[in-house]
Order: C-alpha cells, then sequence, then structure tokens
C-alpha cells in the first residue's frame, strides 16, 4: 500500500470503549490482517478448498473447487447438475471466466483489478497490499453486531467497501463490482461466515454471492494446505487459452458499432406460439422458464443464452419463438421444441437499455442494412444476454439484435 487517507472516523460504537478504537485506519487494517492471516507463510500459499453450492430454486446442490498459489495463479472449477461446468481464475498475465451459456470473458491489464482482489481475500492475503488508501471508515452494526465500515480505494477501478467486525476483527462482507461478460461492471457483495481456523491461518467456511436477487452459498467441506501444485491444477482450459489468443473466441461484447458477422447454425429448444403484441413480455415469462425446465429435467445444458425470434407480425399478433441453444437437437416434449436458428451473415446491433426501447435499436439496424445495400432474408432475433435478476437497473441490459442479410 503506498498511502492510506482517513477523511472521517465517526465516534465509538456504542458499548465501545475508547481504548477499543483504531487510532487510525492503517492500524486497524493491521490488526485485522494479523487475526486473518495468522501463521500464514509462504509454505501455506498452495490451498485446495471443497465444498458445495446452493443456488435459489435449484433443487439439488452443486459442488466446487478452489485452488489457490497464492493469488498469483488461481483457478475456481463449479459444476451445477443441469448448468454443465464453469471455471473462472488468473494466471498473472490475464484472468478468465467461462460459462456455457455466456461464453469465456478474458481481462488483461488493470481490468482485472477487482477479480483479482476477490481472489487475494479467498487467498488470505494481507489488505495493506489491495488498496492505495482507505477514504472513510465509519461504525455501523451489521448482522446484529458493532463493526467497522471501511470505504477502500484501489490503484485502479472503483472503492470496495469491507465491513468488518468490530470485536473479531474477521471480514464479515465484500461489496465489489466484477466485470460483466458483456461490458460494464455488474454489482455483488461476498458475505464471509462461520471462521475457523486451519493450520493457524483463519479461513470463512461460509460464503455467499450475493448478486442482485440471487444468492449463491459456498459451504466449504475441506480446505487443505499442500507442499506443491501441478500444472494441472492450476492451467487454465485449453478454449480459453484459445481465445487468450484469439478474440473471436471470447464472449460477445457489447459495441455501440453495427457489424455484420458470419453465424453458423445454432440447435435451439423452443416455443413457438402467436401472442398479441401487449403479451410479449408476459408470454416470454412462461416460455423461457418451460424450456429450461424441460432441459434441466433431461440433463440438457445450454450452449447459449436465451433468445426470442419474431417470425412475422399480423397487426397486433406476432408469431413468437423463444427459447435456448443446445449443442445438439433435443428430443421434443410438449411444447417445447427441437429447432434452429439460422447461420449465415448477419447484422448485428446492440442494444443497451430496457426492452421496451428495442424497437428503436431496431429501426436503426433496418435503416444500416439499407444503407449498406444488403437485403434481409429470415426473421430476426434477439439475445438477452443480461438477466435482470441479476441486474435490476435496466440501463445496464445488454441485448443483441440479430438479423440475417445477404
Amino acid at each position: 500500500m503506498t498511502r492510506f487517507t482517513l477523511t472521517l472516523l465517526a465516534g465509538a460504537l456504542a458499548g465501545q470503549s475508547a481504548a477499543d478504537e483504531p487510532s487510525d485506519a492503517e492500524a486497524f487494517l493491521a490488526k485485522v490482517d494479523a487475526v486473518t492471516r495468522g501463521d500464514w507463510t509462504e509454505g501455506r500459499r498452495r490451498v485446495v478448498m471443497k465444498g458445495t453450492l446452493a443456488m435459489p430454486a435449484m433443487e439439488h446442490a452443486g459442488t466446487f473447487t478452489e485452488v489457490y498459489d497464492g493469488a498469483e495463479r488461481v483457478k475456481f472449477t463449479i459444476s451445477y447438475p443441469g448448468l454443465g461446468e464453469t471455471t473462472m481464475g488468473t494466471t498473472g498475465e490475464m484472468s478468465w471466466s467461462t460459462d456455457p451459456a455466456v461464453g469465456i470473458t478474458i481481462r488483461e491489464g488493470d481490468e482485472q483489478g477487482a477479480v483479482r482482489r476477490m481472489f487475494a481475500v479467498g487467498a488470505r492475503s494481507a489488505g495493506a497490499e489491495l488498496y492505495e488508501a482507505i477514504e472513510t471508515m465509519l461504525p455501523v452494526e451489521y448482522d446484529g453486531r458493532p463493526h467497522f465500515e471501511l470505504t477502500m480505494r484501489p490503484a485502479h477501478g472503483q472503492v470496495e467497501g469491507w465491513t468488518v467486525d468490530a470485536e473479531t476483527k474477521t471480514l464479515s462482507r465484500l461489496s465489489t463490482a466484477l466485470p460483466d461478460p458483456n461490458g460494464g461492471e455488474l454489482p455483488m457483495a461476498f458475505l464471509y461466515r462461520d471462521y475457523r481456523v486451519v493450520d493457524g491461518v483463519l479461513y470463512p467456511f461460509e460464503k455467499v454471492q450475493v448478486v442482485g436477487a440471487y444468492e449463491i452459498t459456498f459451504q466449504y467441506r475441506t480446505i487443505v494446505h499442500l507442499p506443491s501444485l501441478g500444472d494441472a491444477d492450476l492451467a487454465p482450459p485449453a478454449d480459453v487459452l484459445e481465445a487468450w489468443k484469439n478474440p473471436d473466441a471470447r464472449a460477445p461484447v457489447a459495441s455501440d458499432e453495427m457489424h455484420v458477422r458470419e453465424f453458423a447454425e445454432q440447435h435451439v429448444a423452443s416455443v413457438r406460439m402467436k401472442v398479441d403484441m401487449t403479451e410479449i413480455a408476459r408470454s416470454l415469462a412462461i416460455m423461457l422458464p418451460e424450456v429450461m425446465t424441460h432441459l434441466t429435467r433431461t440433463g440438457v445444458v445450454p450452449a447459449g443464452a436465451p433468445f426470442s425470434r419474431y417470425h412475422s407480425i399480423e397487426g397486433t399478433t406476432v408469431d413468437l419463438e423463444a427459447g435456448i441453444p443446445v449443442a445438439t437437437p433435443i428430443q421434443d416434449a410438449g411444447r417445447v421444441k427441437a429447432s434452429t436458428l439460422p447461420g449465415g451473415k448477419t447484422a448485428v446491433a446492440w442494444h443497451v437499455g430496457g426492452y421496451h426501447e428495442l424497437p428503436t435499436t431496431y429501426a436503426a439496424l433496418g435503416a444500416w442494412i439499407e444503407a449498406q445495400k444488403l437485403e434481409k432474408r429470415a426473421p430476426y432475433w434477439e439475445i438477452y444476454w443480461t438477466d435482470p435478476g441479476l441486474e435490476p437497473d435496466m440501463s445496464n441490459w445488454r441485448t443483441e439484435v440479430l438479423w440475417p442479410v445477404k
């Protein structure tokens, strides 16, 4: 840490004596680091953590493994029934994440900041090494106990919040914003509970990731320090290494520029029905969960983000298809059918904002297609890259609009 500034230190918490108050922010954070790290040495830098995770409305628990070689090389692997396997980690040079539905995200340079700090907290790095300044420190009550809330400023990126138990000196909450795969940042918080000592080092055995309306609970079953780790334990997946070399292999990122891209035909599972224009939003809220339920029951992992396609509009009636990409054709079941999205040359535009404003983007893309002297050859569709449950601010919703052309 290059410097600490303390712009505000409020009075003592109720019931806390003046002798217990930290004289300054730097001294308080040093106490937090001392308690958290305990007997941490270089011999404790290699750690493997395993456990289970639970998500809202999901019937079965998933499993996860976190592997650390300090905070410099990290690899997380998460397997969840019906959702496939996701990974994230860092090599030091770059940080990555994978998701069967979203694709591969690569961050380099200063873009890694918040992700690397999240890894560093898990690896028990000293907090004093992660931030350039503590801007404020306020006494608060959190979870029924006295805490201090610290506003931490990193060398690059947005400020983050630490909520620290005033008595135990343990971190209870980290408020941050991690990169959204399709652009921008996604606010979230990590809650830490059930601290236990492992080989002289203090670890939380429960971590809750709060993203929008969702809470993902990680229960740690084993935390083991190892004398060594193999490259396979920490190496990024092969497709991540390919995406590091080839940006075209990464998840699409929202852009202001309209363009033409070549697509391969995509298998999908979908429901198709005719609805009134005024019922589109309500219909999608029924159709998409119906498709996802079928995929989960049959063990089919999504291969892309949800979409809706507008085959035709007659008066106020829309021939609407909505579904989820899959790797291979599904078996039909009820209204859920195997279908495809067309391959070939396709005009692409990004819409950032609420769905009610999408007609403006469609009109702009249609005008751009005509200006490029292209001809529309098939019905258009839209891909929903933002889950409103994760990002409640509709001004940050990212939707990709696609119109086949020739």
